[in-house]
Parts: C-alpha cells; sequence; structure tokens
C-alpha cells in the first residue's frame, strides 16, 4: 500500500475510534454541514480507476469488518473514496486533486438513496442503521418513499415512463429490464425501444426539471465483488446512451450500482428479474459538479 493508503489507514483507524463521541462532534460541526432536500450531486465515477479496496469496522459499536472502503482515481485527476454497508452505499468522500486531504463528504442518512448531507470529511457519524438492513429498499421500509413501478418484463412508452416517473403522479421510481450482452455491460439492440422511450420521458416538459439517479440492479448469482462491478457498469453505459442520442447533459444523470443488495420487493435475492436498472426522480435540485455562471 502507498503513502496514501497508509495515510488514509491510520485515519480511518483513528476516526472509527471518534466515532464514541459522536453527539459531541456532530454538535460542534454541525454549523458546517450543508443540506441539500433532493440531494447533491454525486461524483461520476464513469472510467475511474478502482486502486484499493479493503474491509474494515466503520463503526466500533457495530461487531464485524462488514464495511467496504473503496478508493477511485477519477479521469479528471481527483480521488473518491465511496462506503458501503452489506452492499449499501452510504457515502463518497471527494478529493478533487489527490494533493491533500479530502476536501468533503457527502452522507445518505436515511437510506432514501439521496445524499442530502455535505460535510467536512472530518466529521464523524455513526452507520447509519438503514445499511444493517439486507435486502431491503431502505427508504420504502421506513416510509421515506414508495416502491418502484415495476416494469420489467414489459416495452413501456414515454407515456408510461412520464407517469411512473412523475412526483406527483407516480412514486418517482421505475424498475426497468434493459438488455446487455450476457455478463457485459454492451446494450443489446432490444434494449433501444425501451430507452427511446426513457429518453423521450426524460426530455418531456413534465420531466425536463428534474435530475435522475440511475442505479443498476443484478441478481445474487455471482460473487458479491464482481455484481457490484457489473451493476456499476451498467448504470453508467445508460447513462452515456441517454446523454448521446437525447442530449441529456451528464449534470441530469447520476449513477450507481447496488449488485445485489436490493432485490424487487417480493422476489428472491437470486431471481432473474432483479437483473434490472431502476431510474429514480431526484427532483431538481442543482448539481454540485456543474459549472456556476455569473
Amino acid at each position: 500500500m502507498g503513502a496514501v493508503g497508509r495515510t488514509d489507514s491510520a485515519r480511518r483507524r483513528t476516526l472509527a475510534g471518534l466515532a464514541l463521541c459522536l453527539g459531541a462532534v456532530l454538535a460542534s460541526s454541525s454549523a458546517a454541514h450543508e443540506f441539500r432536500p433532493t440531494g447533491w450531486q454525486l461524483p461520476d465515477l464513469y472510467g475511474a480507476e478502482r486502486v484499493s479496496e479493503e474491509m474494515y469496522n466503520f463503526d466500533l459499536r457495530v461487531p464485524g469488518n462488514e464495511t467496504r472502503l473503496e478508493q477511485f482515481y477519477t479521469t479528471d485527476g481527483g480521488r473518491v473514496l465511496r462506503y458501503s454497508h452489506r452492499g449499501h452505499i452510504f457515502a463518497y468522500s471527494v478529493d478533487n486533486d489527490r494533493k491533500g486531504p479530502m476536501d468533503f463528504t457527502l452522507v445518505d442518512f436515511n437510506g432514501s438513496g439521496l445524499f442530502e448531507v455535505k460535510q467536512s470529511p472530518y466529521d464523524e457519524y455513526p452507520l447509519p442503521l438503514w445499511t444493517m438492513r439486507p435486502y431491503l429498499y431502505p427508504d420504502v421500509a421506513m416510509g421515506i418513499a414508495a416502491p418502484p413501478v415495476d416494469l420489467t418484463g414489459k416495452a413501456p412508452n414515454s407515456a408510461d415512463l412520464i407517469k411512473a416517473l412523475g412526483q406527483e403522479t407516480g412514486s418517482g421510481r421505475v424498475a426497468l429490464s434493459i438488455q446487455f450482452d450476457f455478463d457485459q455491460d454492451t446494450l443489446r439492440p432490444e434494449a433501444v425501444s425501451t430507452l427511446s422511450a426513457l429518453g423521450k420521458a426524460m426530455t418531456s416538459k413534465e420531466l425536463t426539471p428534474s435530475r435522475f439517479l440511475i442505479e443498476g440492479h443484478t441478481d445474487s448469482k455471482g460473487s458479491f465483488q464482481y455484481n457490484q462491478d457489473l451493476s456499476d457498469r451498467r448504470a453508467r453505459t445508460v447513462q452515456k446512451y441517454l446523454e448521446r442520442e437525447f442530449s441529456i447533459p451528464i449534470s441530469r444523470l447520476d449513477t450507481v450500482g447496488k449488485g445485489e443488495s436490493q432485490p424487487l420487493p417480493g422476489t428472491a435475492p437470486e431471481d432473474g428479474r432483479n437483473r434490472r436498472v431502476e431510474i429514480v426522480n431526484l427532483g431538481s435540485g442543482a448539481s454540485l459538479t456543474e459549472k456556476k455562471t455569473k
């Protein structure tokens, strides 16, 4: 492990101990937190290189080394740390130039799928409770959101998707069957009709103001690591297709891979219907990375 990795490991061990005094830390630093109810723009990991990965105990009050820390080098010269517990991603730490400490951390405290809190990377917090609930839609279980409109195995048109993704007319979340080559992130020809309907919906007057999260999902066949990576890549493939074919700005399209961690409600983890892409309407929140104009 290089100097960066050693520094990060030492810092994480120190911060894990500090988590025991969470109340005092958050009370003293809460003024520095920035809250955005529609969520902050996630770091773009498209084309990023994963340079390290380890399992460790994020919160000493939670037994076992079940939290995964991945370090990525991004194509724009930055560095991202991604934290997940039992397959649920709950935080990203971002260093824009790899020359110093991390610049900020984005946290999903309640399992809504929105990373609502932006804070100093050295402000500590306990492991979010929702990450310890395996095979659930934590935001649905907590009453924060409705379950997805399940359109897997169907050929929806743009009107279907406008209705499903509308935050007033639908749940704001839809599950789609988008076909890829076996074990690959290459789209099959039969995926085009669904993606075309999705692109038309996203560019409609009803949904143009919104940002979206593209979630890749798999079934439980294969290793956890493999499924996580595959779902990451497939979500980014959908993102790039929508950008290329419908001129939808990347700033409106976040991506995340969920791997096998969130089967559809009422299905077994190994059910093939769980090989899907979900689209989540994030509302009209501004992008964290989008360039500001005067």
